[in-house]
C-alpha cells in the first residue's frame, strides 16, 4: 500500500501540520466497515477500512452483554471514533 497517498493519513498529517482539527465524519462517511486488528494493554484496536486505527477500551464493554465482532459497520463504532478524534485533536502533537 502507498500511504503517501492515503487518504486518512493524508488528512490526519495535514491536520497536523496545519492545527486544523480533524473531523468525525472525514474518517466515518467514507468507512463502510471496520475491522478487529488486535488486542493490546486493554483495548480492542479496529481499524476502518479507510486505515484509520482507534481503540476499543475493555472497561467500556466489561459487564454489558456486548458483543464485539471481528468485522462492524464504522457507523456502529462511531462512539469510540467520536473519543479517539478528540484525543488527537487535543493532543500536542
Amino acid at each position: 500500500m502507498n500511504w503517501e497517498n492515503h487518504p486518512i493519513l493524508k488528512r490526519v498529517l495535514y491536520c497536523v501540520d496545519h492545527t486544523v482539527k480533524l473531523k468525525v465524519e472525514d474518517i466515518v462517511k467514507p468507512s463502510k466497515v471496520s475491522h478487529f486488528r488486535y488486542y493490546r494493554d486493554g483495548d480492542f484496536i479496529y481499524m476502518t477500512d479507510k486505515g484509520f486505527l482507534f481503540p476499543i477500551p475493555l472497561k467500556d464493554i466489561e459487564g454489558d452483554k456486548a458483543t464485539l465482532h471481528t468485522e462492524e459497520r464504522t457507523i456502529m463504532l462511531m462512539r469510540w471514533i467520536r473519543i479517539h478524534v478528540e484525543n488527537i485533536n487535543s493532543s500536542n502533537l
